[in-house]
């Protein structure tokens, strides 16, 4: 392989370092006793800078969040109150993800997110409750970073191969197109995946019997003669 396209490969491969690529010393194919440092700086001149027309992704506002919350219902009626937690998501814009007899997993738009806890509040006496938010932001904005990076080293790449005259160069090159374009695909199904879970919160809701409150979660009604109803006739009302 002629020195120039070292230079060039390993000008490109450095130039977007930030995007997690393999140090080049490891590169098959390519360490043929050539100096890194020596090959970078040389190589650099021959390369335009990386274009600064993307935005700083570390100003991103709002911050990203995820909602998640798990809720234990006691109500009359376990099945009616999964088909009516299954028509709130909806109301809401959301969907159902998941579905027994007598628990439902439901995914709402995160705006709507104290909509449904209060709605659901309304649909019997909550037993237990956990919520959780957890803030990715970071997170988004490194695998944000690390996929503008490996999309510049691949158009980098794509120009050096076509470039190319010696199927030596060429073939090494396509080798690290290939796994440059594995990262890519890698980076974007982390992105998505956390796009999906900031803009939608989940809620996992299990319904029980009203029967099985607690002692300690039963009411206290305000008159004795209420308790001849029932708890169950009450929650129907």
């Amino acid at each position: 392989m002629n020195r120039t396209m070292i230079f060039l490969i390993a000008a490109a491969m450095l130039t977007c370092a930030g995007c997690g690529a393999i140090p080049y010393r490891q590169y098959e194919g390519l360490s043929v006793g050539v100096d890194v440092d020596k090959a970078a700086g040389l190589a650099a001149s021959h390369l335009d800078p990386l274009p600064e027309e993307t935005p700083k992704l570390a100003t991103i506002d709002p911050r990203k969040v995820i909602y998640t919350a798990s809720l234990t219902i006691a109500t009359a009626d376990p099945q009616r109150s999964v088909d009516r937690t299954r028509q709130l998501a909806e109301q809401l814009g959301g969907y159902m993800q998941q579905m027994t007899n007598d628990a439902i997993v439901v995914r709402v738009p995160a705006e709507s997110f104290d909509k449904a806890m209060a709605a659901l509040a309304e649909i019997g006496t909550i037993i237990d409750r956990q919520v959780t938010a957890r803030d990715v932001t970071d997170e988004y904005t490194d695998q944000a970073t690390r996929l503008r990076n490996s999309r510049a080293l691949l158009a980098k790449l794509e120009g050096l191969l076509e470039k190319a005259t010696a199927v030596e160069d060429a073939l090494a090159i396509e080798r690290q197109i290939a796994r440059v374009q594995t990262e890519i695909e890698q980076l974007e199904g982390k992105l998505n995946s956390l796009s999906s879970r900031v803009s939608y919160a989940t809620l996992t809701i299990s319904f029980v019997p009203s029967q099985e409150i607690p002692a300690s979660m039963k009411l206290r009604l305000p008159f004795w003669w209420l308790s001849r109803l029932g708890l169950a006739e009450l929650m129907s009302f």
